[in-house]
């Protein structure tokens, strides 16, 4: 009799360890036949490098009202070369876990101090138009140099 419990035994020892479980047993976790080999390495299991999760917060952070599959597709156009993509499930947990680190990184975008350029590198035209008493416009731009900063009058006829 005591070698039909230890058949028995051996039998439901063997189940548990393939995945087939014959009656739910109290306190136990099934053994599947994944944990075997969850130690190999491949393309599926590996983590996304650290500069995958920095980007999608700094996409997040540049335009806010991209919905996550925008930002899938942003991302995945955009670094397409490096060959790394995303998928939505990432960036909906990333962003999920992310949230105080957007808005800090939103808060720096929006008070940077711009860089410092040369000088005469940017020039402005100001057209205003003025209407005569005819009702003819006459255009009139003022040119702000950039030396002086000051807007001096001139006529476009």
């Amino acid at each position: 009799m005591i070698w039909l419990w230890m058949v028995w035994w051996l039998w439901q020892r063997v189940m548990e360890y393939v995945g087939v479980a014959c009656h739910a047993r109290r306190g136990r976790r099934r053994v599947s036949i994944h944990d075997a080999v969850a130690h190999v390495s491949n393309a599926r299991n590996r983590p996304k490098p650290p500069w995958v999760r920095r980007e999608v917060i700094r996409l997040r952070a540049w335009s806010p009202e991209l919905s996550c599959r925008k930002l899938v597709e942003v991302f995945n156009r955009q670094f397409a070369e490096r060959g790394v993509s995303v998928g939505r499930t990432y960036v909906a947990t990333t962003l999920r876990g992310a949230t105080a680190d957007i808005v800090r990184l939103r808060r720096t975008l929006k008070h940077r101090v711009p860089k410092a350029m040369p000088r005469n590198r940017v020039w402005a035209l100001d057209l205003t138009g003025k209407a005569d008493l005819s009702g003819r416009q006459q255009m009139r731009s003022r040119v702000r140099t950039a030396r002086t900063g000051q807007r001096q009058p001139t006529s476009i006829t």
